[in-house]
């Protein structure tokens, strides 16, 4: 919701670079700076969802993050790669239990949902 200031560890350090042995940033630090991001973020989706819910109340909803947090160069293998996913599949709850990753998301949805509608195939045009 406001306005920062260019954080004290640049230039030495790109703003893309937010791993906290190159910031040398407390965690508590860092997850105050994601909790007023959250803050601000949250009821923004959250208001999004329940729109497109109020207009297809059988709606498939797919939230999703670009990968996971990479706040430290020792989490690398564990939890660099974990991306948010949460998804709202009528009549098909837990969909995503057994592999939640956004790799999934297409191959698990279409079979699902693309087939189970009238699907109209254009004959493709001749030579």
């Amino acid at each position: 919701g406001e306005t920062r200031g260019v954080p004290d560890f640049w230039p030495k350090v790109g703003l893309f670079v937010w791993q906290i042995e190159y910031v040398d940033m407390p965690v508590s630090e860092y997850a105050a700076l994601m909790a007023d991001e959250l803050a601000t973020l949250n009821p923004q989706i959250l208001d999004m969802v329940d729109e497109i819910t109020a207009r297809d109340p059988e709606g498939v909803i797919v939230l999703f993050s670009d990968h996971g947090s990479r706040y430290s160069l020792e989490l690398k293998d564990s939890e660099w790669y974990h991306s948010f996913l949460a998804a709202r599949t009528p009549d098909h709850p837990g969909l995503f239990a057994s592999d939640p990753k956004p790799t999934n998301l297409l191959r698990t949805l279409l079979p699902i949902y693309a087939t189970s509608k009238q699907i109209e195939v254009q004959p493709s045009p001749g030579p």
